[in-house]
This record gives C-alpha cells, sequence and structure tokens, in this order.
C-alpha cells in the first residue's frame, strides 16, 4: 500500500497540473503556458513571460485596470501583473486546488483568488466587475462562445478581454 501512496503523490492531481521545474521554471510561482517562442530562445520562462506581455500590450494593460486572469495556473502570471504592469487591483480564477493553496501562500497580498472554472464566472459573487480580463494560455481548454458569454457578465461596460487560442494548422 505505501507504494501505491507513493505513487499517487508523484502523479499529476489534475488533468491540467503541469510539473514546470522540469520545464525550467523553478520558482514559488512558476509558469505554466506554452510561451511565445522567437527564433533561436532556448529559455521557457523568457517564452512565457513573451506570451504574457504581448497579451498585456494587446489590451492595455496599465496600473489603474482592475484585473481579473483566468486559469492563472502556478501563480506566475498574477506576480508578473503585480511587479510589471504595477495592478493594483488583481484577482485570479484557478481550478487546481493546490495552486489556489499555493498562490494564497505566496501572494497574500493579492485581492482574491477564486478556487473555480472560469466556465461557472456567472454563478460567482464578485465585489466589483473588471476593466480587463486575461486568459493566458487556458481558453482553448472550452468553447469560444461559452467563455464569452461567462467573461461578459463579469465587465465593466468599456472592458477589455485578452486570451489566445490554439489552432490546428496544415502548417
Amino acid at each position: 500500500m505505501q507504494w501505491f501512496q507513493a505513487l499517487r503523490q508523484r502523479l499529476p492531481q489534475h488533468k491540467y497540473a503541469i510539473d514546470a521545474s522540469l520545464l525550467g521554471d523553478q520558482s514559488q510561482l512558476p509558469w505554466s503556458n506554452l510561451g511565445y517562442w522567437r527564433a533561436g530562445q532556448q529559455d521557457y520562462v523568457a517564452a512565457c513571460r513573451t506570451l504574457a506581455d504581448r497579451l498585456a500590450e494587446t489590451v492595455g494593460l496599465n496600473s489603474k485596470d482592475k484585473l481579473l486572469d483566468l486559469g492563472c495556473g502556478q501563480g506566475a502570471s498574477l506576480l508578473h501583473w503585480q511587479q510589471h504592469y504595477q495592478v493594483q487591483y488583481l484577482a485570479g480564477v484557478e481550478l487546481q486546488p493546490a495552486c489556489v493553496a499555493n498562490i494564497q501562500q505566496h501572494l497574500p497580498d493579492l485581492n482574491a483568488i477564486y478556487p473555480a472554472s472560469f466556465l461557472r464566472l456567472k454563478d460567482m459573487h464578485f465585489s466589483q466587475r473588471f476593466d480587463v480580463v486575461l486568459c493566458l494560455d487556458a481558453a482553448y481548454h472550452s468553447p469560444v462562445p461559452e467563455l464569452l458569454e461567462q467573461v461578459c457578465s463579469v465587465l465593466n461596460a468599456n472592458a477589455r478581454i485578452g486570451f489566445h487560442h490554439l489552432i490546428l494548422s496544415e502548417k
């Protein structure tokens, strides 16, 4: 029975769980996205930051925005929005309980972290509406119309949405 318990502890706790240390990110709040890779680039963490920055720049993220990060994973994006964009109101939604617990431990000044699916936003009670909703490397896990329907329920009148999607291509 002990070997079975040991084996279970080594397996991912969730189907979306990523062992970021195998990809080169040893931090307490690691990245867990596919990254935006430039020609010749070999640094996983840099590629992840580049993808996050491209998304943030696309929506014009700034410090005054109330930001909701959907599928925030292991927390690297939340830390990135705080440190590099000085976002003053920041909340996250994450499905994986282990990730939520780690984020709560290492980002105690985060405004809110919701342990839920971002496809249940309509059922959640937020203290305010958001100026920006970002979904970094998670939107492709659900149908776009369903995602947009949920996101629209938490937006301010002039809010911005940013996400990227994977598309199968012959190239």
